[in-house]
């Protein structure tokens, strides 16, 4: 059992290696895109098709070691109305529930505790699996916002300490750069599309 943790382990830094390399390869490509994915994302309706227009010029970087900054607006208008859905439907869940954990936990009683700790790893659970959301919609182009869901599920159950060894420091070390926006868009960002999007395709 060890032993395989041990191999999962090595196989995710593998994959975020090599997510590196070519993270500084298309450096100056990456710096503009994540320009263009903040003035994007202003406008709070636009965020999601932002997003998947940026994962989409990741996506070419990944799959064909190249990207131009035009497949960022080809992203934008081809996934426009899914990724607003989409966008809707991995926000408005974890947003809930970790209200719910705020609220319930500080309130007396057994049964409102547990509720509490209930929706904080549910919580846990959606941020995990969402992670994949962007990425699996770009790759699995025809795909339904419903299959996008249940793929994410999969992709996660499939290979499960993998897929934990690689998404847990991923997310939070994505999450603890939020507040520092600069780091969060120029390094983590173009960082996490890479590594899901390395790590989806050798799943395939």
């Amino acid at each position: 059992m060890m032993g395989l943790i041990i191999e999962k382990e090595t196989i995710s830094m593998s994959i975020i290696g090599h997510s590196f390399k070519q993270y500084f390869y298309h450096l100056f490509k990456v710096l503009v895109a994540g320009v263009i994915w903040l003035l994007l994302s202003i406008p709070i309706l636009t965020a999601g098709p932002a997003t998947a227009g940026y994962s989409y010029f990741i996506y070419q970087i990944q799959s064909r070691e190249d990207s131009k900054i035009r497949h960022l607006f080809t992203g934008v208008k081809q996934y426009f109305l899914k990724s607003i859905i989409l966008g809707t439907v991995i926000t408005v869940p974890p947003v809930v529930l970790l209200s719910n954990f705020i609220f319930f936990f500080q309130q007396a009683g057994f049964l409102f505790y547990f509720y509490a700790m209930l929706c904080f790893y549910c919580f846990l659970a959606w941020v995990l699996v969402s992670q994949y959301a962007f990425s699996v919609l770009i790759q699995d182009e025809d795909t339904s916002i419903k299959n996008v869901l249940k793929y994410c599920f999969l992709y996660l159950k499939k290979d499960f300490w993998k897929s934990i060894f690689l998404l847990f420091p991923l997310t939070l070390l994505t999450l603890i750069s939020l507040p520092t926006l600069v780091f969060f868009i120029f390094v983590m960002l173009p960082l996490h599309f890479l590594t899901i999007h390395n790590y989806l395709s050798k799943q395939k």
